[in-house]
């Protein structure tokens, strides 16, 4: 297992130089000039050449680059045109936001979807499972850019439970990670339910009721920790999409995450900011995928056998 580990670490620097690699070209595919958002369309030209030797706009997008790659292997990943602030300081006071906001909206998402997948699948084809199945199809259904404004009329405007925006009050996370979670929930309420069914169709689970032990000890000591496993690598990937995904939900509640502060990069030309934000999520990512091989290896140890052999 620690080789391969090993080999999973070693594939993080090519994964995350194609990220920045494609990250730092396709940027400055976009339609407009940095520097007419940072002085304006009627500045003056000696301004505007000032400003382009700055930031070293004249020179080739290549040697561009090659400069962008040393500076980052020395973990200085530029400073941001418009707040002169270094890129690294910007993203620390944001990307604590979005961790919060994604964490949150797992626990919503394994607090809902946990009950309702397993009174599924121990009600299987009862008017509550339907009911069930109502609700997953229609939470996989929403995206979030519809469900967030459709939240935020219901519990911020007519019911006044909840604020609209922002972080500073309380309840304010409310809105944004049920939006995030809701979706999440979803899909794993299906996935318990048929990985429970599974599972409770099985010698020893039979074997378990015929010796008299109650319903209930089958379900939650023998088969849901069974049923459990394969969960565990959907969940560890879906929060490691939900740090791309909090990009909308951020900008609907005005949450001041990564998400935002990488859409206001855009909007701005902000090459370097944006590179920044893309580069940390891209960094996240891959790190929670691998932590939950990590996991996944721990609780099932076929797979730990699996990979030993390999």
């Amino acid at each position: 297992m620690p080789l391969y580990f090993l080999k999973r670490l070693m594939t993080l620097v090519p994964t995350m130089f194609v990220v920045v690699t494609l990250v730092f070209f396709l940027l400055r595919l976009i339609p407009g000039d940095p520097v007419d958002f940072i002085l304006g369309e009627n500045a003056l030209p000696s301004a505007r050449q000032e400003l382009v030797k700055t930031y070293r706009f004249d020179r080739p997008v290549f040697e561009q680059y090659c400069l962008y790659l040393q500076n980052l292997f020395k973990g200085n990943l530029g400073r941001s045109y418009f707040s002169e602030k270094p890129v690294n300081a910007k993203i620390r006071q944001r990307y604590g936001a979005t961790l919060q906001l994604a964490f949150a909206s797992v626990l919503w998402a394994v607090v809902l979807s946990l009950p309702l997948g397993v009174l599924s699948a121990v009600k299987k084809n009862t008017l509550f499972d339907r009911l069930t199945l109502v609700f997953s199809l229609v939470g996989v259904s929403l995206p979030s850019f519809y469900l967030g404004p459709l939240l935020a009329l219901l519990f911020s405007i007519h019911l006044d439970w909840f604020p609209l925006s922002g972080s500073d009050l309380p309840g304010s996370l409310f809105l944004p990670s049920i939006t995030l979670g809701l979706g999440m929930a979803a899909l794993l309420t299906r996935m318990t339910r048929a990985s429970l069914i599974e599972v409770l169709s099985r010698d020893y689970i039979r074997t378990a009721m015929a010796k008299g032990l109650s319903p209930f000890k089958v379900v939650v000591k023998h088969a849901l920790r069974t049923a459990l496993i394969p969960l565990i690598a959907v969940l560890g990937l879906q929060f490691g999409t939900l740090l791309a995904g909090t990009v909308i939900t951020e900008k609907i509640f005005s949450w001041p995450g990564l998400g935002s502060l990488m859409l206001e990069s855009i909007n701005q030309r902000d090459y370097a900011l944006v590179q920044g934000c893309v580069l940390l999520i891209a960094f996240t990512y891959v790190v929670v995928n691998l932590l939950t091989d990590f996991f996944y290896m721990l609780v099932d140890p076929r797979l730990r056998l699996i990979k030993d052999q390999q």
